[in-house]
């Protein structure tokens, strides 16, 4: 019965500890994803070539952050939805340029643009706006 009990404990021990180690996962986060704090990062494209992107969160309050982005053409912007988002939302640019297909928490979403201009990028049916400036 001794021995029983001390596996039990070693089990339930074991178990807790698993639970709270992250086996790198933050910094697997941080590696695709890029630091939170700056919302641009270099990545390659299929020919290999490096280009910036930004990185856009949808959060699960339906608000775009940033709320504004920086590129030059032939950078692309990609959008992410929070995990908490459970209704379908769609995002599209003002003018028709784009219209990302349902989306919903984890979803991505990722346009290039070509032209410098600004661009207004909507929450469809949502009422949440964002600005992305093309230099």
């Amino acid at each position: 019965m001794k021995i029983l009990g001390k596996f039990t404990c070693i089990l339930f021990l074991l178990l807790i500890i698993g639970c709270v180690e992250d086996y790198g996962y933050q910094e697997s986060v941080k590696t695709i994803t890029g630091n939170t704090q700056n919302d641009t990062k270099e990545n390659e494209d299929i020919s290999g070539q490096a280009h910036n992107s930004a990185l856009v969160y949808i959060q699960e309050s339906l608000i775009f952050e940033p709320e504004e982005v920086l590129i030059n053409p032939g950078q692309s912007v990609t959008w992410q939805v929070n995990d908490a988002v459970e209704v379908p939302i769609r995002i599209e640019e003002s003018s028709g340029l784009f219209v990302s297909d349902i989306m919903k928490g984890s979803d991505l979403f990722t346009y290039t643009f070509s032209e410098k201009g600004k661009y207004t990028i909507d929450l469809v049916n949502r009422g949440h706006k964002m600005s992305v400036l093309v230099e």
